[in-house]
């Protein structure tokens, strides 16, 4: 498991399998949400979606306490 933060929001990344992708490791969010393989060929793509869910997740919250 992973902790990542932005000034606005943060979340814990795990790296499992997923079945229904003939079990290859992904990133999966603290909420299942499935993010990204888990392998060299996808690094640069895991840590951009990352970056994105942690902005949709801001963008959440700000929504909710307006």
């Amino acid at each position: 498991m992973l902790g990542v933060a932005t000034p606005d929001a943060s979340d814990t990344i795990e790296c499992r399998t997923r079945p229904e992708d003939g079990d290859r490791l992904w990133f999966f969010a603290s909420d299942g949400t499935p993010i990204s393989e888990a392998d060299d060929a996808h690094s640069d793509d895991a840590a951009i979606l990352v970056l994105g869910h942690l902005a949709r997740r801001a963008e959440e919250t700000k929504e909710a306490v307006q």
